[in-house]
């Protein structure tokens, strides 16, 4: 009897035992994550993060492809340097650089967790000053620019004194920086607004502020300020464009991005026409920049690759431009292979203020 009492008991607490044999594994497998976690961080602590070096640009014999991999037998001839960026988008950024007779190429890889792709200002519908259970009227619709985006920012001196300022790389990369005396060359990448199309905004900055490079931008900015009827809101500002009536039913414009499941619409200007309230997809979201499709000048000298590896959570960006341009006025020129030239780096995650900057660096070219 005592026995049956005992496979009794057994019995009973079976599940328990289950339980704790359950909760076990669970903690076994938690310390291997954590192992492999605190192994990551421990690699990462290694780096060495250079505040400020010489960037040497290795010598290559065929060009990298721009694919944004950065796996090209081009870049095994290059040094990988760890440059440390200070602020709120990031602590360090991996460069290398190459060249050949004719052109330059760098490649960046920095972490990167928000993967922000969409166009920084774009626009969406919202309504204001509705009354709480009634439909809101057209008078009380309002079109406001949201969001922000990832962004790399190079400035390179032309012939600025204000480079031997120690806040420098704190001011350079931010709207509205001008110059005390001489000439910046600022190559600008933007996830949503430059990097669909392939390209770098080329701009140079000088005592009067930022401009964009002469030429026929790729970029229309989607805004006006203009008095339209047709819009029939309240509002000064509000998309310059939106898609074609027959481009939104057919749903084939020729750009776009996925990021999980949705897409983002971007559109040539032939893709477009002028905004209008009455046929204007009211849940659509509008980019803040259409692009134009024959674009020239120096403002589309720097092509580019990329790519976001969300497990890694990392940008990898590749950057192509001629040593030499047409426009030496607007941008740093690669000509005398035996100066040493100076540039700052800036990355933005999802923000165009709260970036992370380094120190000035020094690049100079392998003979």
């Amino acid at each position: 009897m005592n026995g049956c009492h005992v496979r009794k008991g057994v019995r009973d607490y079976f599940p328990l035992l289950l339980l704790f044999f359950f909760v076990s594994s669970l903690s076994l497998i938690g310390c291997e994550v954590k192992k492999e976690e605190t192994q990551k961080q421990t690699e990462r602590r290694q780096e060495k993060v250079i505040k400020t070096q010489e960037i040497v640009v290795a010598k290559a014999s065929t060009a990298p492809t721009l694919d944004g991999k950065g796996t090209d037998e081009a870049w095994k001839a290059a040094q990988e340097y760890i440059i440390a960026v200070k602020g709120y988008s990031g602590d360090r950024i991996k460069m290398k650089a190459v060249y050949t007779d004719t052109d330059i190429f760098f490649l960046f890889t920095w972490s990167d967790y928000s993967h922000s792709i969409r166009q920084a200002g774009s626009w969406e519908r919202v309504h204001v000053g509705g009354e709480f259970g009634k439909a809101p009227t057209e008078a009380q619709e309002k079109w406001e620019p949201f969001g922000f985006e990832d962004m790399l920012s190079l400035v390179w001196n032309i012939d600025s004194p204000d480079f031997e300022q120690e806040d420098l790389p704190q001011k350079v990369h931010l709207k509205g920086f001008k110059t005390s005396q001489g000439k910046m060359d600022r190559w600008l990448w933007a996830a949503g607004t430059t990097d669909p199309v392939h390209k770098l905004l080329d701009q140079y900055i000088d005592t009067q502020g930022v401009h964009d490079d002469s030429g026929k931008s790729f970029l229309i900015p989607n805004t006006t300020d203009e008095d339209n009827p047709k819009t029939r809101i309240d509002e000064r500002k509000y998309p310059r464009f939106m898609p074609r009536v027959d481009l939104v039913q057919q749903k084939i414009p020729k750009l776009f991005i996925v990021k999980g499941q949705k897409p983002i619409l971007l559109y040539y200007r032939s893709e477009v026409e002028p905004f209008d309230l009455a046929f204007v997809d009211r849940e659509a979201t509008l980019p803040a920049y259409i692009f134009e499709e024959n674009p020239s000048g120096s403002i589309i000298d720097i092509n580019v690759g990329s790519t976001h590896l969300e497990q890694e959570e990392t940008w990898t960006v590749e950057v192509q431009r001629k040593l030499t341009t047409a426009t030496p006025e607007e941008d740093i020129q690669f000509d005398d292979r035996s100066k040493t030239f100076a540039f700052t780096i800036g990355v933005f995650d999802n923000t165009d203020t709260d970036g992370s900057f380094s120190e000035v660096q020094k690049l100079t070219f392998a003979q």
